[in-house]
């Protein structure tokens, strides 16, 4: 593994390293709705009148003394109708609006690793600016719900609820919501605590989300949560005890159960006191994978090797057998994760009770963002889809971290075994375009579970300067074979996002 990532970095060029650096650009203005175009194929019938959303951060003119990831979260939507919109509009947070009655930016950046004193610094100046130690900038994940209404994330603080309508307009309607007091309860600065920004419906139970989030102020510190799709409301909370606060980015579901993952990314706020980042990988505190039911709050606990999990791709039950995969990364320096990126690798567990069975690399391609078809999420899923990266290198003048990647083709892994490397298909984007999404996958009505899906990526050019951002439409049973539908959208390219939802008709809302 660490073979490839040096092959990786070698092949980082300053060409491509410009090319990457123009990626994390934030865009000045905002557009839509406005109409899109379909240059190559058809939209495909199950997708008709859908919306494809994508968040990520987006920095205002103003700027912010912090990283990329401190931007100010603007939210991309896709209508794929007989006449295709875009709209992309930035979350009218509680810090957007402080922000925009001053005139000017309020806040200095918190994720400023590997730097502690600069961060407690940033808290101070905020609180005394704004009244807020952190900026609520719900840039990083979306939980879509039903009647148009979607749920802007980001662990450091509450939802941003927007609403999203049938012809691709976009209004914040709830900044900083509590979900109807279900969050009722105020999150200290980089304590997370206040809402995971990975959430997941079961097969089992599709109206209903669950998520982890961590909390490193007190005990508890890992809280499951279930959010009622059609009402948006929590329904259940449970405790979840660990060993120390961990940065706990993602959950899996297994029939009843939420997989959690401690591991040794932990969250020690009294870091910052020697001049450190709060989050380190600290491998001599060992990892575990938990096994918690959503009804009761049982646990199990298995010991498993060290490592990062940020992303969890699925898991599932064999009799008693529990079988998890997501994606491990494996730092060389506590820092190193933070600061600079360490390319994750897709891995399996297998566990009964309190005893892993086995663990090993499934394949030796790296990836990121692994998603299943959400019939199959909780069950055994056949095969799983993520992005790949070309490269890795800096410097990122956007960073931190210090290093970026590029991205450049859409791989598709075998989860049932049928070769010794699960890597099964893959597309790669035509020169000059780069991915800056995740795969968001939709079912065909009539596909056959695990790859009849259609899988929809955003796709940029960074040359000359960012001139065209494609939507793909790839279909999951043959990537190889390249996109059946592909949309033009207007306006400059986008930059670098994190996660992204698929809305179907029946759920945009209507004026």
């Amino acid at each position: 593994m660490q073979a490839i990532e040096n092959e990786l970095r070698h092949a980082h060029t300053p060409g491509l390293n410009t090319e990457m650096n123009a990626l994390f650009e934030a865009l000045p203005d905002e557009i839509g709705p406005v109409a899109a175009k379909v240059v190559a194929g058809a939209i495909p019938k199950d997708l008709r009148n859908g919306a494809l959303l994508r968040n990520g951060p987006n920095a205002r003119r103003w700027g912010m003394s912090g990283g990329w990831l401190d931007g100010d979260g603007m939210v991309h939507a896709c209508v794929f109708s007989d006449k295709p919109k875009y709209t992309r509009r930035w979350l009218r947070t509680e810090a957007f609006a402080k922000e925009a009655a001053a005139g000017k930016g309020l806040f200095d950046g918190s994720l400023v690793a590997p730097f502690g004193f600069r961060l407690l610094g940033n808290l101070a100046k905020n609180l005394v600016r704004a009244n807020q130690p952190q900026k609520d900038t719900a840039n990083t994940a979306l939980l879509a719900l039903k009647e148009g209404r979607v749920l802007g994330l980001m662990e450091q603080c509450r939802p941003c609820e927007f609403r999203i309508y049938e012809d691709g307009a976009i209004e914040t309607v709830r900044p900083g919501s509590t979900l109807d007091g279900g969050l009722g309860f105020w999150s200290h600065p980089l304590s997370g605590g206040a809402l995971t920004a990975h959430l997941h419906a079961s097969a089992a139970r599709p109206h209903e989300a669950v998520g982890a989030t961590y909390s490193s102020s007190d005990q508890p510190f890992c809280r499951i949560d279930v959010v009622d799709l059609q009402s948006g409301r929590v329904t259940k909370t449970l405790g979840v005890e660990l060993r120390c606060p961990v940065m706990l980015h993602d959950c899996a579901l297994a029939g009843d159960d939420v997989v959690i993952f401690d591991f040794p990314l932990t969250v020690r706020p009294a870091r910052m006191l020697n001049d450190k980042f709060p989050v380190e990988y600290e491998p001599m505190h060992g990892a575990r994978i938990g096994v918690i039911h959503r009804d009761t709050g049982a646990a199990t606990w298995a010991e498993v090797e060290p490592g990062v999990v940020l992303h969890g791709a699925n898991a599932h039950f064999e009799d008693n057998i529990l079988v998890v995969r997501a994606l491990r990364s494996l730092p060389t320096t506590p820092s190193s994760f933070i600061a600079a990126y360490t390319p994750a690798f897709l891995y399996e567990w297998r566990m009964k009770g309190e005893d892993c069975l086995g663990e090993t690399y499934m394949s030796e391609t790296p990836c990121e963002f692994p998603v299943v078809d959400p019939r199959c999420v909780g069950r055994d899923a056949p095969c799983c889809f993520a992005i790949g990266p070309k490269t890795i290198g800096g410097p990122n003048t956007y960073g931190p971290p210090a290093e970026g990647i590029l991205i450049d083709r859409v791989v598709k892994f075998d989860l049932r075994g049928n070769s010794a490397d699960a890597f099964a298909d893959a597309w790669t984007l035509p020169a000059g375009f780069w991915l800056v999404s995740e795969p968001t996958i939709v079912p065909k009505a009539d596909g056959r579970l695990g790859d009849g899906v259609w899988v929809l990526v955003f796709g940029t050019s960074t040359a000359p300067a960012r001139e065209k951002t494609h939507v793909y439409v790839l279909d999951g049973e043959d990537l190889a074979s390249g996109p059946a539908c592909v949309v033009e959208l207007p306006g400059a390219g986008l930059p670098y996002g994190l996660h992204s939802c698929w809305m179907d008709a029946e759920d945009l809302a209507r004026r």
